[in-house]
């Protein structure tokens, strides 16, 4: 099998900021390689944690692939450490 190696932008990685970058170039009308290491479609459980700004920049539906959505944080209370620029004091403080 001959491969045509005439590309604009080679795009190596094809996690998130890489495959954003190629497909940026690709929508620009750049002759586009994306080269992944990894055997795609992959289970990836931290792709779940996208900004709003970024599922509007992707700009396509993600509906089909997410598990489990969620509007606000539900965070724990956890109790802040100062410390004072000597180190030797500490105060927490809720």
């Amino acid at each position: 099998m001959k491969m045509n190696s005439d590309y604009d932008v080679i795009v190596v990685g094809g996690g998130p900021g890489g495959s954003t970058a190629a497909r940026y170039c690709a929508k620009a009308g750049l002759k586009t390689l994306l080269i992944e290491k990894e055997r795609l479609p992959r289970y990836k459980p931290c792709g779940g944690c996208l900004s709003a700004k970024t599922v509007r920049l992707l700009g396509f539906d993600l509906s089909p692939v997410i598990e489990t959505p969620f509007t606000e944080p539900n965070l724990p209370i956890v109790p802040k450490i100062l410390f004072s620029s000597n180190l030797k004091t500490r105060s927490l403080f809720w």
